[in-house]
């Protein structure tokens, strides 16, 4: 007896977001030629999982792992944030780090 779990709508976002960022498509390709050498895969900073989410991954002690979230996914990422102020507040501290991507 198995487990079904279902990916959400959120998170299809997000792997369709992957794949209209030409950058992010390149890294997946990537990513899964490194996986296919089996034993001989190098250890980059990039992980994707079975579901084909992508995670920035820092090897130290313990392992820390980030879901990437493609640029053209941000606001509906802040919009689900609650309550609106805090989604403001995301959306500025974007605009100070990277003017040019909000």
């Amino acid at each position: 007896m198995g487990i079904l779990i279902a990916i959400s709508d959120d998170f299809k976002k997000i792997i369709a977001g992957y794949n209209q960022d030409p950058r992010w498509k390149c890294i997946i390709t990537q990513l899964r030629e490194n996986k296919a050498l089996g034993d001989n895969a190098a250890l980059l900073p990039f992980e994707i999982d079975a579901d084909g989410l992508v995670y920035r991954v820092t090897h130290g002690v313990t392992t820390l792992r980030q879901l990437c979230v493609p640029e053209n996914c941000l606001k509906n990422i802040f919009d689900m944030a609650r309550p609106p102020r805090i989604r403001q507040d995301c959306l500025d501290r974007l605009r100070i780090l990277h003017p040019e991507r909000v």
